[in-house]
């Protein structure tokens, strides 16, 4: 008899695993979504917890995709992503963000860890504007 709770290495596998598929997705459909999103970025954060933190982030075209470093801490992040209009869905490691590109070209920004299901911020503005 099922009691009704789900597997949660498997449910998350099976996240990752659409999640990949619809960035995939996104890609065929809008590939180049022109790159605009390149370069040096500052970092504005508020972890699940509340708490703040800071740092930089390098966002380099790859091919269809982005390569996206973080360092934050002292400690150094890498994740891979794909843009389509004016999005940016990046995965790392354990977890995944979102980037929504503002009018003035920041990015606003979801962060979720892996299996947990309580959000955290980023603002990311370019270093050319500070």
């Amino acid at each position: 008899m099922n009691s009704g709770f789900i597997d949660m290495p498997s449910i998350t596998q099976t996240v990752g695993t659409a999640l990949v598929i619809v960035l995939v997705a996104a890609g065929f459909a809008s590939t180049s979504a022109a790159d605009g999103w390149s370069g040096k970025y500052s970092l504005e954060g508020v972890n699940p917890n509340g708490s703040d933190y800071d740092g930089t982030v390098q966002i380099e075209q790859r091919g269809d995709g982005f390569v996206v470093r973080w360092l934050v801490g002292g400690r150094r992040y890498t994740g891979q992503g794909i843009a389509r209009n004016r999005s940016l869905a990046v995965g790392a490691g354990e977890w995944v963000v979102i980037y929504e590109k503002a009018d003035d070209g920041s990015l606003v920004g979801a962060w979720l860890p892996s299996g947990k299901y309580k959000a955290g911020s980023e603002r990311l503005v370019p270093a050319s504007k500070r």
